[in-house]
């Protein structure tokens, strides 16, 4: 590996554990899989091919890890066509087999319409949105036991205004068991799983928006009574559960009354009364109805501009007739559901040209994906479990996830061999994991199989209960497809009311970063730290009024700047500059990222500064969504933006033109998953050209962010959905132990989520048509 490039220093702590250099306990590092110590490098190389080809090296990996001069026994002989498999594999499966479905009918369409700044009156006669703003906490952290304090407080306001006489009668006793927990087991009244029974108790959340606390995911809605058990479950887990039912019996109370309370937050009637009262309220706050001490709101209401602008749903184009699915099963699935999987799936109607199969009669334990039960178990000990892992299961982990990423391969390898079809695997999870909760294991298995672009796909008993059931069974079946085509479909759709060029070919760039590395993690300021990175490229391809979008390959820039992708991914661009149809997008969620030097390195070259954009993105949650705004494309341009950052006391730092479009939403029994947020994407140049005026209702900045939104929506029901750019800085962190160049065994701390951006580059370039030895 060349440590330097173009005038790039290489930064020498990527080196520190290949090398045995220890640089502090609480430091976060990186390094693992990507370092510039070749003989390191060699070993991990003679582990992967053992790995490949399913040979058990447990012993070997954990030896190599820890001991600075261990060297893995045996030679690795790699073939460069097998290497090559590695490296944007997706590619490798797309073919020239024009087959396909539609993501809900031929005839199916959404409206985009524009949203102004609208009057308290306005909501009782026009769709839109509503936003509060939490009024006293400007330029303040908003942290956990925050969230449960301002909980408290927007209880008490709206308890003094409720209408609804069962409801305040909830609100009372929901405001006094919220004070019970925090007296109670006060320090673990904010953390999980009692901050889930306070939301579920009262299900409002808030989020930060540049200076200010908004409200957000006011949650409402139908929710299942398997959720309610498994968090009554988590509770009774807890050392403090015996210490909130003893605070409980000091007040007179039992636990009983708690489980009473959650019974009633989970009944359907009670939530529509919640639902009623809660409108009032935020009416009377936009109104001035009541005299809010903690809330400021504004109403942004839908425009009636006559002809409207819609976009057709689309068709999907998938790379082979036939996908055939693996089964892999986990401990505690009952037979009765994976026949019933399998029942599904061959009956299943609405898929088009493609034919769904099950490919092995008997579903293969799920724990030989991962190296066997014990790594497994690892692997699911992550939700709900300490977030700092020890050396014993941080090298059990690296080795499920690294036996995992070899398995991959033979899934490509069968989908190449035989061309008319796809090759996939379902895993069917012993979980009833809500959608929308964060989910540790398939964070951390998803990195690798959706860069490779393998159709793999989780499966909970939510989802098998729901096929058990009967009712949406089609529509989960129909979206689990659309998600096991992942990077290898091409969506068709067609537009009317844009006013774009007669043709013209948009290159979206997406910056994906890793967590931060390189910094104590006592650290408030993590100025000096670093990140990997990801691109994904989209080519969106425009000709009257017919499009299609498709990603066309990944790249990967590593700490500094460093890589092979770096010139590859310029020369890409290159390449493009001079066809008169082509621009560029550069989309970020950060300040400082490599998207942003990329694209002022190509503003040197000629014709490129006025065919390019860079846009920072952003997601500006909303408290209320009406149901007339559910299934349209709410847009907001700059001049409203800023009207209502002016009416919200948002401090904009962007002195650059802005466009916030509201995601869809699919029908109301779902709003306990869906909760809506404005994309905000903020571009200092106005246009593409001098004659692309961006005041122009509609462009092409417009038309190219809902075509990347509507492919990374994986529902049918819900045409376009946000995008996902970055993982946030929350995170699971490995510990290993190491023996250092000065002799002392000393541990070292490493991001998950970053491992796995070096444990993929690993992969990529494995030395192929070279005997390690």
């Amino acid at each position: 590996m060349e440590k330097e490039l173009l005038g790039r220093q290489w930064d020498d702590r990527m080196d520190a554990f290949s090398n045995g250099e220890f640089i502090s306990r609480n430091f976060v590092c990186a390094g693992l899989f990507y370092n510039g110590n070749s003989q390191y490098l060699d070993n991990m190389a003679k582990l992967a091919k053992k790995l490949i080809d399913r040979q058990k090296v447990d012993g070997e990996l954990k030896g190599f890890l820890e001991n600075l001069n261990y060297k893995v026994s045996g030679n690795a002989i790699y073939s460069r066509q097998v290497v090559n498999r590695w490296v944007n594999l997706f590619k490798v499966v797309k073919s020239d087999q024009k087959v396909g479905f539609y993501r809900k009918s031929a005839n199916e369409r959404f409206d985009v319409a524009e949203l102004d700044l609208g009057n308290p009156s306005d909501i009782q006669h026009y769709a839109g949105i509503i936003f509060l703003r939490i009024r006293g906490y400007e330029d303040q952290e908003l942290s956990e036991e925050l969230k449960y304090d301002l909980r408290q407080e927007l209880l008490e306001e709206w308890l003094e205004v409720a209408e609804d006489r069962w409801v305040r009668e909830y609100l009372k006793r929901v405001k006094e068991i919220l004070e019970d927990i925090k007296r109670g087991v006060y320090g673990s009244h904010y953390r999980f799983p009692f901050s889930t029974l306070a939301y579920y108790l009262f299900p409002v959340n808030f989020d930060r928006f540049e200076n200010v606390i908004l409200v957000s995911s006011v949650s409402m809605y139908n929710r299942r009574p398997d959720t309610k058990q498994n968090l009554w479950q988590e509770l009774q887990k807890t050392k403090d559960f015996e210490d909130l039912k003893g605070h409980l019996e000091s007040k007179g109370k039992s636990l009983r009354d708690l489980e009473e309370l959650l019974d009633q937050a989970f009944k359907e009637e009670n939530l529509a009364r919640l639902r009623k009262d809660w409108l009032k309220f935020i009416k009377k706050v936009l109104n001035g109805g009541i005299e809010s001490r903690r809330l400021v709101g504004a109403f942004l209401k839908k425009r009636d501009r006559g002809k409207k602008t819609s976009v057709s749903y689309g068709y999907y184009e998938v790379p082979a007739r036939n996908l055939e699915l693996f089964l892999f099963y986990e401990d505690g699935i009952e037979n009765r559901y994976i026949e019933l999987l399998k029942d599904r799936l061959a009956k299943f109607k609405y898929a088009g040209d493609v034919k769904i199969s099950v490919k092995n009669e008997k579903p293969i334990p799920i724990h030989s994906l991962f190296g066997g039960e014990e790594y497994f178990r690892i692997l699911k000990g992550l939700e709900g479990g300490s977030k700092e892992l020890r050396h014993e299961e941080s090298v059990k982990l690296l080795y499920a996830l690294a036996y995992f990423t070899a398995r991959l391969n033979g899934f490509l390898r069968l989908s190449m061999e035989q061309k008319e079809k796809l090759i996939g695997a379902l895993l069917l999870l012993n979980t009833n994991l809500e959608r929308d909760q964060r989910y540790d294991f398939w964070d951390s298995i998803s990195f690798l199989y959706d860069y490779y672009g393998v159709p793999f796909q989780t499966v909970t008993k939510r989802f098998l209960s729901i096929l058990e059931n009967g009712k949406g069974s089609s529509n989960a079946i129909k979206n689990m497809l659309i998600s096991l085509y992942k990077d290898t479909k091409i969506l068709h759709f067609n537009f009317d009311g844009f006013k774009l060029p007669e043709e013209v070919v948009v290159y979206v760039i997406l910056e994906k970063p890793s967590p931060r590395f390189f910094y104590e993690k006592s650290e408030m300021s993590l100025v000096s730290a670093s990140r990997h990175y990801m691109y994904e490229v989209y080519t969106i391809k425009s000709k009257g009024n017919e499009a299609s979008i498709e990603l066309e390959d990944k790249f990967f820039v590593m700490c500094d700047y460093f890589g092979d992708d770096v010139d590859r991914l310029k020369e890409y661009i290159k390449q493009r500059i001079e066809d008169k149809r082509s621009r560029f997008c550069f989309i970020s969620a950060l300040k400082d990222g490599y998207a942003k030097v990329l694209y002022e390195d190509m503003c040197s070259y000629s014709d490129f500064e006025r065919k390019a954009l860079f846009i920072r993105y952003k997601e500006l949650k909303t408290a209320y969504v009406s149901q007339r705004a559910d299934n349209d494309c709410l847009v907001i341009y700059t001049q409203q933006f800023n009207e209502l950052a002016k009416t919200l006391g948002i401090r904009l730092d962007e002195d650059a033109a802005a466009i916030a479009i509201k995601p869809a939403r699919p029908s109301r029994e779902f709003e306990d998953i869906y909760h809506p947020a404005l994309q905000v994407f903020y571009t200092e140049k106005i246009g593409w050209s001098s004659d692309e005026v961006y005041s122009q209702q509609h462009n092409l900045f417009l038309f190219t962010l809902i075509a990347l939104s509507m492919y990374e929506s994986e529902a049918f029901q819900v045409p376009y959905s946000k995008l996902s750019l970055y993982s946030k800085e929350r995170n699971i962190y490995l510990n290993i132990n190491r023996q250092t160049n000065e002799g002392l065994k000393s541990s070292y701390r490493f991001p998950l989520r970053t491992l796995l951006y070096e444990l993929v580059e690993f992969f990529r370039h494995l030395p192929g048509d070279k005997e390690v030895s």
